[in-house]
Parts: C-alpha cells; structure tokens; sequence
C-alpha cells in the first residue's frame, strides 16, 4: 500500500512538472522567424545648397534569430517635388525650373541587433549596405547614378507576438558616389523616417 502511494506520488509530481515546463512553453511568445513589412513615410534628403523632404515608401523581408535581426529591404523609393532652380545656381542656364530628384534603394541588406528578443516590443538597431539609383531630372533631361550606400538604422518594434507587428524605423543614408548634372556633382545623403507592418 505505502508502496503504491510513493509510486502515486511520484507520479503526480512529474506530472505537474511536466505539465508547468509545457504551461510555460506554450506561454512563451514564438517571437523568432520571418516576417514580409510595408513601410511609409518621409524623407529629407541633402545637398550642399538645400535640403528637400519627400515622401518615401517600400517593403521588405526580416528574419529573426535570438538578438539578430537581418533585414532585406527591397524597392524603397523616395519621389521628389517640383522645385525651382533659378536661385540655384546662376552660371548654368537652366530651361525650366521643375526639378525632380528620385532616390531609389534597389536592395538594402542590414543587420541589427534586438535589445529585447523575448518581448512583445523592443528597441533594435544595426546598420548594412544598399545598393541606389539618383535620378535627377529636368526639363526632359534625365541624369542617373546607381551605387553603393551605407546604411545606418535604429526602430522600435511593437506587437512581435502578434500576427501583426508595427515597427517606426529611422535611417541614415551615406552614398559611395556622387551624381552629376548640368557639369553639377551632388552628393546626397538621407534621412527617412518610416512606419511599417510587418506580417
């Protein structure tokens, strides 16, 4: 009889054992894997003489592991505005003053790192390269540039264990080259400011 007791005993302590460790399993958020994001917002891109805010746009593909975070960003787009270049510079004689700027990032590959991986929301920030395109256009000429851009970022994200999570992103953009126009050189680092849902 006692024998049997101990073995009942036994029993019921592995398994509630058991049963807390799986309690607490399932209660932990699956917060790694990957995720497709869409993302809108603003941008102010630089050059010597001004600085021109656009609107910017575009999505992309993150993967989480543990603290890392790798981020794929595809087709971001910034559309520049109508602008007026008779102030700009007198000694080039330009025919019409509608100035369009379109900054294209083909691909951007980055790496960051997640304050607080197991948590519903966290900091993270990180920092990769992208490859760009500088339109500049004006009157019906067209000047392009593509290369390469270091890229520096930092967001929050929020809602990681839900199907649907938020993010705010800020990023830094320094181009590896420079774009010409009309015997002009610009060179054009960004800001873009974004908010995003990934899912």
């Amino acid at each position: 009889m006692n024998h049997r007791l101990y073995l009942l005993v036994v029993a019921c302590v592995i398994g509630g054992t058991l049963a807390a460790t799986e309690s607490e399993t399932t209660s932990e958020p699956a917060l790694d894997g990957s995720r497709v994001y869409l993302k809108l917002g603003g941008a102010m891109l630089f050059d010597e003489r001004r600085v021109i805010p656009e609107p910017a746009f575009g999505f992309g593909y993150r993967y989480v592991e543990g603290m890392l975070l790798v981020d794929l960003s595809l087709f971001n787009e910034t559309i520049g505005p109508t602008l007026d270049w008779r102030d700009y510079n007198k000694e080039i004689a330009y025919e019409r003053n509608n100035l369009h700027i379109t900054l294209t990032r083909w691909v951007n590959l980055s790496f960051c790192w997640i304050a607080e991986p197991t948590s519903w929301q966290s900091f993270y920030g990180g920092g990769g390269l992208a490859v760009e395109t500088l339109d500049i256009e004006l009157g019906g000429d067209i000047s392009s540039k593509t290369g390469l851009s270091v890229t520096v970022m930092a967001g929050w994200e929020f809602l990681r264990d839900r199907t649907v999570m938020i993010l705010t992103q800020i990023e830094a953009v320094f181009p590896l080259y420079a774009g010409s126009f009309a015997g002009d050189t610009f060179w054009i680092p960004s800001l873009i400011l974004t908010v995003g849902a990934g899912f």
